[in-house]
């Protein structure tokens, strides 16, 4: 992912992907964003998580962004960045985002209780799989760093 990331115009996750962000330490001592129930895991990876929908470090090239839905915002943005806001908007008309959910849940913040994690109606989040994953992840950057040094 670092060798990557060396000749990336921009390197980008979304949800959990910035946690094989984090792992390849390109996240050391940034704030980052991923899915609310990861946010630990990427804590765990040098990142600082933070609750925003989409994250720009664009001094170094790294963007992220929560969920899966916050993805779009994302592109959007890059959209932005690399063409201008015109080809951004004509990109959000041509897929026609136009974001009105018909429940407001879309973050913790705004979730009831009876959704939030550990209420008996919501399924319990995979951090365990994820930190296994992470830890698999840093192994294996571990490992590549002492065979090229």
């Amino acid at each position: 992912m670092r060798t990557a990331h060396e000749t990336t115009r921009f390197t980008t996750s979304v949800c959990t992907g910035s946690l094989v962000l984090g792992a390849a330490g390109l996240l050391d001592g940034l704030t980052a964003t991923t899915h609310w129930s990861a946010y630990d895991a990427l804590a765990q990876t040098g990142a600082t998580p933070v609750a925003d929908r989409v994250v720009e470090h664009l001094d170094r090239r790294i963007i992220t962004a929560a969920g899966v839905s916050s993805g779009i915002d994302m592109a959007l943005r890059l959209m932005e960045i690399l063409f201008d806001r015109t080809a951004a908007e004509a990109s959000q008309l041509m897929i026609e985002y136009d974001p009105q959910p018909l429940f407001d849940a879309g973050s913790l913040a705004k979730a009831g209780p009876d959704v939030l994690p550990g209420s008996s109606s919501s399924p319990p989040p995979a951090n365990s799989q994820r930190l296994h994953v992470v830890g698999s992840c840093q192994t294996r950057t571990d490992h590549i760093r002492m065979a090229t040094t």
